[in-house]
C-alpha cells in the first residue's frame, strides 16, 4: 500500500504497482508458514525450559547465565518426565 501512495513518475508507478501486488501476494503466502514457525518455536522453547535447558542454569542479570547455581540440583528424572507430560496435555497440534 505504501508503494502506491508514493510520488512517481508514470513509468515507475506502474513498476511500483506492479512490485506491491507481488510483494502482497509474497507477504500473504508466507503468512501462515511464518505463523506456523513462530508457533513452533514457543513450543521448543517451552520444551526446553521442562527439560531445564541448559543444565542447571538460569539467567540472571544483564541475560548472563550463572552456572554456579545450585538451586536446580534437586531434579530429577522424574520431576522433568511430570513436567513434559503437563506440557504434552497442554499440546493441541493444528490439524492443517
Amino acid at each position: 500500500m505504501i508503494l502506491r501512495s508514493l510520488p512517481c513518475r508514470e513509468i515507475d508507478t506502474n513498476y511500483l504497482s506492479l512490485l506491491s501486488v507481488w510483494v502482497e501476494q509474497a507477504l500473504s503466502n508466507n503468512l501462515l508458514v511464518a505463523l506456523d514457525l513462530e508457533q513452533a518455536h514457543q513450543w521448543l522453547r517451552r520444551i526446553a525450559d521442562c527439560l531445564h535447558y541448559p543444565k542447571y542454569s538460569h539467567p540472571i542479570k544483564d541475560k548472563v547465565t550463572n552456572t554456579t547455581d545450585t538451586s536446580n540440583l534437586s531434579l530429577t528424572s522424574l520431576k522433568v518426565r511430570c513436567e513434559m507430560e503437563e506440557l504434552l496435555q497442554q499440546f493441541q497440534p493444528d490439524p492443517q
